[in-house]
């Protein structure tokens, strides 16, 4: 008789155990079914359109636009040839930028593009001429 009484109790305990964590259990549901974690967003690698811009706003854009180019598209291939021209065009148009660093992007693009040679010399001493 002792042995089913426990045995009672031990029931009794379990069903008030499983019917406790799941009114706790409740709360914990609903409040995560509502607070999610932000979604992060994803950078994307500026376009060769965006560097554009970039250097058409000013100083501190063209530095930055810089920089991205040297990254992602000193080489002639990773975008369209006359877009491309035009990316170095505007940076020796550019007066925020010295001379200096224009002769030396234009020893980067010539060691990148051997067979671009005489195009890129081109296009920047044309516009270093026009250069305000």
């Amino acid at each position: 008789m002792f042995f089913m009484k426990e045995v009672k109790m031990q029931n009794n305990f379990l069903l008030f155990f499983y019917i406790f964590s799941f009114i706790l259990y409740i709360p914990i549901v609903i409040l995560g079914s509502f607070l999610k974690p932000p979604i992060k967003k994803q950078i994307l690698p500026p376009t060769p359109e965006q560097i554009l811009k970039n250097i058409k706003k000013g100083s501190k854009h063209t530095q930055q636009a810089l920089n991205d180019f040297e990254k992602l598209f000193l080489d002639a291939n990773s975008c369209e040839q006359n877009i491309w021209l035009e990316i170095i065009k505007e940076f020796s148009l550019s007066p925020s930028l010295e001379i200096k660093e224009i002769t030396g992007l234009q020893e980067k693009l010539r060691q990148a593009n051997p067979t671009l040679q005489n195009e890129i010399a081109l296009t920047i001493s044309v516009a270093i001429k026009n250069r305000k």
